[in-house]
């Protein structure tokens, strides 16, 4: 079910920022190649090549497998201006409906719920990575500014959890 939820959000996200209906059928199938067994192949037959492309854009590249998180927000925005804005807005799309779920379980949950999803020693990082990421693809959306807008809005509500959840964690020592 988290699965139907996620590409359904990303899918309404992307429609509400009028993205015309291949780039919309791409927020539904942003994740098929990397969670299933179909292939790029049996993707362009069924839904063409525009969504493919999309799709294969905003794909997780098992060469990142070995970078530093830190370098690795760099390498997915280059993917994604290779192919385009559109590319660029099913990233972010992708990242808004990913935020707005952990904007949910810090505020849920705090330093706790971070450290369950993503690790103890990590959690800080992955954060940093996603308003990084976020920060970069915000600003390559000029035909979709309510997306950009919505994007720098969600990262801000983070921002301002992290911030009181590290105030809490200071004033415990």
């Amino acid at each position: 079910v988290p699965y139907l939820i996620h590409t359904v959000t990303v899918m309404n996200i992307l429609s509400k920022a009028n993205a015309d209906r291949d780039l919309v059928c791409a927020g539904c199938l942003h994740d098929i190649i990397e969670d299933t067994t179909v292939t790029p192949g049996e993707l362009r037959r069924e839904f063409g090549s525009e969504v493919t492309r999309l799709v294969l854009a905003v794909t997780k590249d098992k060469t990142f497998k070995g970078i530093r998180l830190e370098d690795q927000a760099s390498l997915v925005v280059a993917k994604c201006d290779e192919v385009g804005e559109d590319a660029c807005a099913l990233k972010a799309a992708d990242l808004l409906a990913n935020l707005s779920d952990l904007v949910w379980s810090a505020e849920a949950g705090g330093q706790e719920k971070l450290a369950e999803l993503f690790g103890e020693k990590r959690w800080r990082r992955k954060v940093a990575h996603y308003i990084e990421l976020g920060n970069a693809l915000s600003q390559r959306l000029p035909s979709y500014p309510d997306l950009a807008n919505a994007l720098l809005f969600r990262i801000k509500e983070l921002e301002n959890i992290i911030i009181t959840i590290l105030r809490r964690e200071r004033a415990i020592f």
